[in-house]
């Protein structure tokens, strides 16, 4: 793995967030935090892959890749009055293996956190639940199971290592991300919809005494936003 990016350290009061740049503001919490920073004021920078992606006409779109060097751009230009970098971006997926994950979740976070070095501007990276088992330099038998959970725990440890090297921010780690708690709107893939939907159509349900808790996608944007914009954190 690259080495981390030395940061300059903040002192004094953090600036307000007045725009920020995003990634992963298409999916089903990525939505929701557009829709959060509009509503608190804040401008929104949007990595995209395609120019049909659907978001409000008030998102700014750069076109790029969180696979690709550099993120597929050649100027970093329209980045130069971010406050702010809103880490969404990921490859969620459970079935492909690690090598095929690492280009977004592991490399594409470098990426995010060497534009963040250069500029001494915040990272807000949106992790999982799943890495509270796995924070020690050490992987957790737990997690080498699961190539995602693997390539989300590389990812946070280059970013907790370059918290400690200065580089202001947060990580967040929510657990199982649900459809809006008023709307109900999700994602087509969302793992327990698609679980419940199959139970209705085969009458049947499987008998277990797991426990899943759901968090509302639209609970969790406005967590994030508040922390992200609080200059007192």
């Amino acid at each position: 793995m690259a080495a981390v990016p030395k940061t300059p350290r903040v002192s004094g009061k953090p600036s307000q967030v007045r725009r920020v740049f995003m990634t992963g503001a298409t999916g089903l919490l990525g939505r929701q935090l557009v829709a959060e920073l509009l509503r608190a004021g804040v401008g929104v920078c949007a990595l995209v892959r395609a120019s049909a992606c659907d978001l409000p006409p008030a998102v700014e779109r750069v076109f790029g890749d969180l696979s690709l060097p550099s993120l597929g751009l050649e100027d970093f230009g329209r980045l130069q009055d971010v406050d702010a970098v809103v880490h969404c971006g990921a490859a969620v997926n459970w079935a492909l293996p690690y090598e095929k994950l690492r280009s977004v979740n592991v490399a594409g976070t470098m990426e995010i956190v060497r534009i963040c070095a250069e500029r001494s501007i915040a990272l807000h990276f949106v992790s999982t639940i799943s890495v509270s088992h796995g924070e020690n330099e050490l992987m957790d038998p737990h997690l080498a199971r699961n190539p995602y959970v693997q390539s989300k725990w590389a990812a946070e440890s280059y970013v907790r290592k370059a918290f400690a090297l200065g580089l202001p921010g947060a990580i967040y780690r929510p657990g199982m991300i649900s459809g809006h708690s008023v709307t109900g709107v999700g994602h087509v893939g969302f793992f327990p919809d698609r679980y419940f939907c199959g139970c209705q159509q085969l009458g049947l349900a499987a008998e277990s005494e797991d426990v899943c808790d759901l968090t509302p996608s639209d609970y969790v944007a406005r967590v994030i936003v508040r922390l992200a914009c609080d200059a007192r954190l």
